[in-house]
């Protein structure tokens, strides 16, 4: 990740004019005392000084010496690299299974207002030429700023084409899969103390298929976050709040609005939620229906809201391989669902929240 300009800029701040101008002399480009001595018209002496003390002054960049092979010693400065930034302590706490994809998050109180603020983030296919490169930093934006957001990787973060990838996606994706690993961690990073899970997608699955290694858990594993291949079973808890989420990454290639929609409410056949979450789809769409519960303590029905969400992605529509296939546009989308602790008796209690206006205009 390369150090961003107001870096660049804050390390210029703390040099004098002379060393300004060393600076930009060397900056790049190796040479001698004497050659940048006769380039600034700075008398060697002076050169000599200032450039210990630069090396001891930059904080973002690197006073490098060389030596060729007549014995010359030349300085250039570099660019520290930064691998990722500086994990935040999680705003979380959590306990996994050591059986099951199953796991317990402790939210503290929200805070500001009376909600969390999920966001189901994925189907990136970063380094993917459709990819809306522009939407993804604006979700990141939108994710770093919000004080109660807290997120879920849905997977697809990378395009990672191959050779054995459908159509030619191998030779349009723009951005080699090892860089697309390192791009998304890196940009993952600022915000993974919010993150508090990673599910696999087809795309990861490439690499394991092919040679059994996983992008999606590496870019999990670098900045700190539990991964789970398939689906995962998942209990929120803030107060005495609880909400039963099951999260998959999805499977379904139907191209109607039923198929994608029945892709994911058909999971309540074998488990009950509150909120089902699936992706691959691309789409947004959120329907949902109501669980009779029988309450035998107190001789009554109690009704249970489930919400199926399909949690969109970053892919521009008309061009590529969808346009190919002939799949209808999809919106660029990342749903939220605010969970609500407010007070109410209602286990559960959520909104969802369709997200589209915030990337209408990319």
């Amino acid at each position: 990740m390369n150090i961003n300009n107001n870096n660049r800029l804050e390390d210029l701040q703390n040099l004098t004019d002379n060393q300004k101008a060393i600076f930009k002399c060397i900056l790049n480009m190796p040479r001698t005392k004497e050659e940048i001595s006769s380039a600034l018209n700075l008398s060697e002496k002076t050169v000599s000084n200032n450039i210990p003390l630069m090396a001891r002054q930059l904080e973002y960049h690197d006073v490098v010496r060389y030596v060729d092979s007549d014995g010359n010693v030349l300085y250039s400065i570099k660019e520290q690299k930064v691998w990722h930034q500086t994990l935040l302590p999680k705003v979380y706490k959590y306990n996994v299974s050591p059986i099951h994809p199953y796991m317990v998050i402790n939210l503290p109180d929200p805070p500001e207002g009376n909600h969390w603020t999920l966001y189901p983030f994925g189907d990136l296919h970063y380094g993917a030429s459709e990819c809306d490169y522009l939407a993804v930093d604006k979700a990141l934006n939108l994710i770093d700023g919000d004080a109660n957001g807290i997120v879920i990787l849905m997977g697809d973060l990378m395009e990672n084409a191959n050779k054995e990838s459908p159509a030619d996606s191998v030779y349009r994706q723009v951005i080699q899969p090892q860089q697309q690993q390192e791009d998304i961690t890196n940009k993952l990073s600022k915000i993974a103390h919010k993150i508090i899970a990673s599910v696999g997608g087809n795309h990861g699955d490439r690499s394991i298929k092919a040679v059994y290694l996983d992008p999606d858990k590496s870019i999990a594993d670098s900045i700190e976050v539990e991964h789970f291949p398939g689906m995962l079973y998942l209990d929120i808890i803030c107060q005495n709040y609880k909400w039963e989420i099951l999260v998959h990454h999805g499977d379904t290639s139907s191209t109607t609005l039923s198929g994608r929609i029945n892709a994911v409410k058909k999971k309540n056949i074998f488990h009950t939620a509150d909120i089902f979450l699936m992706g691959h789809t691309h789409d947004t769409q959120f329907p949902w229906d109501i669980e009779i519960k029988r309450d035998p303590r107190n001789m009554k029905l109690a009704e249970r809201d489930r919400s199926y969400i399909l949690t969109g992605g970053f892919l521009k529509p008309h061009i590529g391989y969808p346009n190919k296939k002939g799949y209808p546009p999809l919106p660029i989308c990342m749903p939220s669902i605010n969970l609500l602790c407010d007070g109410s008796s209602r286990p559960g209690s959520h909104i969802v929240i369709n997200g589209r206006d915030v990337f209408y205009s990319s």
